[in-house]
């Protein structure tokens, strides 16, 4: 049994009550840092500047999915689903 994960495999996260589908990439910056190594992106992320498209940041994948879980539960324009 391989200690990896599969890259491809889709990974969904309860955020504000909705299943969310979320990417990671492992980045490796050239930085002698290593708490932002991993990013995480919802699935409608654009990339555009004025998207307001939060983008998760950490040490190890499951901080960059909390990064990002945290940003968008304390944004103005996600409303939660009841």
């Amino acid at each position: 049994m391989s200690m990896w994960k599969d890259p491809f495999e889709p990974r969904y996260v309860d955020i504000c009550g909705k299943r969310t589908l979320v990417h990671t990439t492992f980045e490796y910056p050239p930085i002698p840092r290593r708490d932002m190594d991993w990013s995480a992106i919802t699935d409608d992320y654009d990339g555009a500047e004025d998207a307001h498209s939060p983008i998760g940041r950490g040490a190890t994948e499951e901080e960059a999915i909390a990064d990002l879980k945290r940003s968008i539960e304390e944004s103005e324009d996600y409303e939660e689903v009841s």
